[in-house]
């Protein structure tokens, strides 16, 4: 063989290394962007994730406030409610009073 000829070949050999050693090198370099824009993506899921939670902590406790006021209004009508039912049997007693003296109940509107 020819210095020529064994020159190319070993010319071709080494451009054909180093077609290989780009290609590796750009397909490592490609993985490791998409493995930093990974990272980053994971690292922003879990920041919200931490927003996500800490929001649900304030809204259960605003619930929980609001749960325990709503009893406590609950609680409120019911004394109230029994407060005018004998309010009412107060009244009808009153009525039967007048009526047995004498006169006629007021049919009208309570005035003040």
């Amino acid at each position: 063989m020819d210095a020529a000829i064994i020159t190319a070949i070993s010319g071709l050999v080494t451009g054909l290394i180093g077609i290989m050693i780009a290609a590796l090198t750009a397909r490592n370099s490609a993985q490791k962007t998409e493995l930093d824009s990974l990272r980053t993506t994971i690292e922003n899921l879990q920041h919200e994730n931490k927003r996500l939670l800490d929001r649900v902590i304030v809204l259960e406790d605003g619930k929980q406030k609001s749960d325990n006021c709503n009893d406590k209004l609950e609680d409120e009508i019911r004394v109230l409610r029994g407060q005018n039912a004998g309010m009412a049997d107060r009244i009808v007693k009153l009525e039967r009073k007048v009526i047995a003296l004498g006169g006629k109940p007021d049919t009208g509107e309570l005035k003040s």
